[in-house]
């Protein structure tokens, strides 16, 4: 991906490739890598355990990271957690892959590579979850209001938090060239797929409950089945 925006800027620029500058110094590193139990919240699970509901889903939890070498020094970057429900949790997250808080700091040189790196870990992840089983991964898009924070406790003042839009362009772009590579058959969104016209146009049909929607921790669904 980046030798191809490497040919990308210098026909931009006019200029030889060994004239671009290029990405260095970087590394990925997973830093946290945990199996935990997801516990089913009180409301869920009282009113739906007869219907089959699990009590919790087993799960395993990765901080996935991003550092380049700037001026001798590691700078952290970019970060990503992600949850893996696996072969052996009940449905309906079982082969799920959920993907998280991502976070970023807009220190990354050169600044115009940034995202090509940033969508290339994701892509990477994807297909690295892909070989070992998963068959769908979950991505939920939510900019942090202003003054909060995801996983930096702190952001450069004049980086920008992204609106709405903004965000979900940036993973449909992300997604798209995964499908170019192959590795997402297709994208669809979770609204599409349970919830159209009431259920009746969903893509998996009717859903009958909520049991039969992906439960995630930190996600947005098991919150709001706790209010309703």
């Amino acid at each position: 991906a980046l030798a191809k925006k490497y040919e990308e800027k210098a026909a931009e620029l006019e200029v030889g490739l060994d004239e671009i500058d290029k990405v260095d110094g970087i590394s990925v590193r997973v830093v946290s890598n945990m199996e935990r139990q997801h516990l089913v919240r009180d409301e869920m699970l009282k009113r739906y355990e007869e219907k089959g509901c699990p009590s919790d889903f087993p799960v395993r939890t990765k901080c996935i990271l991003l550092f380049q070498k700037i001026h001798g020094v590691d700078v952290l970057l970019f970060g990503v957690y992600v949850y893996e429900y696996g072969h052996d949790c009940p449905a309906p997250n079982r082969r799920r892959v959920y993907i998280s808080y991502l976070d970023s700091v807009n220190y990354f040189e050169p600044r115009c590579f940034r995202t090509t790196v940033y969508h290339q870990i994701l892509i990477e992840y994807l297909r690295f979850v892909k070989k070992r089983g998963f068959h769908t991964a979950h991505i939920w898009s939510c900019p942090p209001s202003k003054g909060d924070d995801y996983i930096f406790y702190s952001h450069p003042q004049n980086q920008l938090t992204p609106k709405d839009e903004m965000l979900c362009k940036w993973y449909h772009n992300m997604l798209e060239k995964a499908e170019e590579e192959g590795v997402v058959m297709s994208t669809q969104l979770l609204y599409d797929v349970y919830f159209a016209n009431k259920g009746k146009d969903a893509v998996v049909g009717q859903a009958l409950d909520p049991t039969c929607i992906p439960y995630f921790e930190g996600d947005y669904i098991p919150g709001e089945l706790e209010n309703i």
